[in-house]
């Protein structure tokens, strides 16, 4: 709507400059549109192949991004609608966190939490972190972990983030934001401090932060992760990806319901009637799917997924190009011919 406003304001100022009819204004107006970098539009689509956004998201950024709306500060990667904010309050003993509309800056949730000193983070997360598989910190994670894990600690609010924490110039950190479709939140720890295994399995509810299970398991291995989806499922929940926290303790955002039961997958053959351009997951790179073009999609889910809310949780996906079949079928095709007048014969009692 906003930016529907925004188009006629231009084209009627146009009008009055110019001295041309709405209509003319208005083709005056769209031919002045800044058009959007390759290298930027790749970018964008590269996120939502990576499924930090989604496709409708990306679209939205590439259309606010060609309709020349304004430009948000150097080195920042996303111009949704709304972000998420977080500082050190002036008192210097909490950190704020706040979700923001990207437009007005107008603050439209927020929560405090304990300050902490970014090298004690750091050190206690790399502490966890290098006796893992992976036995290292990444770029990516730092960031996030010297500002206290904000990414976990706005799931408290309904929210989630997106890409990477970017500065800003009122020496806040930003980042792109969206509405959290999860309202559950686990923590596992050790059942005492200083013990090598998970003993203890806490379940909130948010809003209100509503502790709806806590139980003490059998213990399991910090990095034994399919010890501890087990675990959790007897609970009656699911995660997709545990974060790791300091004191040996476990993050993960949850779902109610319990893992699948058995490995399954589906096969499609659709056919193209519109041309389209996506990011393909194998490989990952944008590709053009023509019109008539037919196409095999496969879904496939493992026991990791879910069996709640939607069937199979979200499947993973691969296409791969079939030729077009010579003639179509016909779902009659596959009846066994009979004579006419005769009754079709009845199935076989079981």
């Amino acid at each position: 709507m906003t930016k529907n406003k925004d188009r006629k304001q231009q084209i009627r100022a146009r009008m009055e400059a110019d001295g041309v009819p709405y209509a003319e204004a208005a083709r005056r107006v769209d031919a002045e549109k800044p058009a959007v970098p390759p290298e930027r539009e790749r970018e964008i689509r590269w996120q939502a192949s990576l499924g930090r956004i989604t496709q409708a998201e990306a679209e939205t950024l590439i259309a606010r991004e060609a309709a020349g709306l304004p430009a948000p500060p150097q080195g920042w990667r996303s111009v949704l609608p709304e972000m998420a904010s977080t500082y050190r309050h002036p008192a210097g003993d909490v950190r704020v966190i706040e979700i923001l509309d990207a437009r007005t800056d107008r603050v439209t949730a927020k929560i405090t939490v304990p300050w902490q000193d970014p090298e004690e983070l750091e050190a206690g997360y790399r502490a966890d972190m290098a006796a893992g598989p992976a036995g290292d910190v990444s770029s990516w994670d730092l960031a996030r972990i010297r500002l206290g894990r904000p990414d976990l600690v706005v799931h408290q609010l309904g929210w989630e983030t997106l890409a990477d924490w970017m500065e800003w110039p009122d020496r806040t950190w930003r980042c792109a934001a969206r509405p959290f479709g999860r309202r559950h939140t686990v923590r596992a720890a050790p059942l005492h401090p200083g013990q090598l295994t998970i003993g203890t399995i806490t379940v909130w509810e948010y809003p209100g932060g509503k502790v709806v299970a806590d139980e003490i398991v059998t213990p399991v291995g910090l990095h034994d992760h399919k010890a501890l989806d087990a675990a959790l499922d007897k609970l009656g929940y699911t995660v997709d990806r545990w974060e790791v926290l300091p004191g040996r303790a476990r993050y993960g955002a949850a779902l109610p319901g319990h893992l699948a039961e058995r490995d399954w997958y589906r096969r499609a053959r659709v056919r193209i009637v519109k041309e389209t351009t996506v990011g393909a997951v194998d490989p990952q790179a944008d590709r053009t799917f023509r019109a008539g073009e037919t196409v095999t999609i496969t879904s496939a889910a493992t026991p990791a997924a879910r069996s709640c809310g939607t069937a199979g949780g979200t499947p993973q996906t691969s296409t791969a190009p079939t030729s077009p079949p010579s003639a179509p079928r016909s779902w009659r095709s596959s009846r066994t011919s009979r004579r006419p007048g005769t009754r079709p014969r009845s199935p076989p009692p079981r």
